[in-house]
């Protein structure tokens, strides 16, 4: 896999920016003895300096932090390592290899635990300290995870995957995904399971499971979901089963 691009490498498209405009000054700067060029030139150098700053990546916004990593997590694009304590920003996607895995830490105190062999992207996660609100989406392709709601007094957070749309207002939950179905089951508090235009609501000690081409159904927990989600308590030190005291101390 090839890494990306530096901004001080030869194909940075900043690199580049300035080697031309150094090459075009050296040239320009030769044939500029006219009065009527002058301007000419102060133009072209304006529309560089645009070129540059578009060319700088934005600041990304921080959500929250890899409160641990076991073994090797890889950040957005496969492009570099995510290390313990690392920040973690707005639109990262994490990918866990196997026997791999990640606890995510919000500002909020919620934490976001990913399993082995897991494919996701944090799209936003705002907290608000003043009014005491927490809002969030999160994508999930594939993997399986637990979230566990933090100190936030209000709010809203979503999971997506491919045949599910969950809508968590304060709970502990664990998710199984891959492409062709969602697994959720709910340890504390409730969640709203949402798919192919159809509606259901989950409480503590239920499990649903969610086809690509049918609709939320409450049915008993599999013994694949229990192994996958065992296996990845084991590897985090999470608890096997949760409870509203665990949830609040933010494990």
């Amino acid at each position: 896999m090839r890494p990306a691009p530096s901004r001080g490498s030869p194909e940075s498209p900043l690199l580049r920016s300035i080697v031309v405009m150094r090459d075009s000054k050296q040239r320009m700067s030769s044939s500029a003895t006219s009065p009527w060029t002058r301007p000419l030139i102060g133009c072209f150098y304006a529309v560089l300096a645009v070129m540059l700053t578009a060319a700088t990546p934005a600041t990304s916004q921080e959500v929250g932090a890899a409160s641990k990593v076991v073994n090797k997590v890889l950040g957005k694009s496969l492009g570099y390592e995510i290390r313990t304590d690392q920040k973690i920003n707005f639109r990262e996607e994490i990918n866990t290899l196997a026997k791999s895995g990640s606890t995510v830490s919000f500002k909020d105190g919620t934490a976001l635990s990913i399993g082995e062999d897991s494919q996701m992207t944090i799209d936003e996660f705002v907290y608000d300290p003043a009014s005491g609100s927490a809002k969030g989406a999160m994508r999930v392709v594939k993997g399986v995870l637990r979230f566990a709601s933090g100190a936030s007094k209000t709010k809203a957070v979503s999971i997506e995957t491919q045949t599910a749309t969950i809508g968590i207002r304060g709970t502990i939950l664990d998710v199984a995904v891959d492409r062709q179905r969602t697994a959720v089951f709910v340890h504390v508090g409730q969640v709203t399971v949402q798919a192919v235009g159809n509606s259901l609501q989950l409480g503590a000690g239920q499990f649903a499971l969610i086809e690509a081409s049918g609709v939320p159904a409450i049915v008993p927990v599999p013994l694949w979901f229990i192994e996958r989600t065992r296996g990845m308590a084991s590897m985090l030190g999470l608890p096997e089963k949760p409870t509203a005291e665990i949830g609040r101390a933010h494990v």
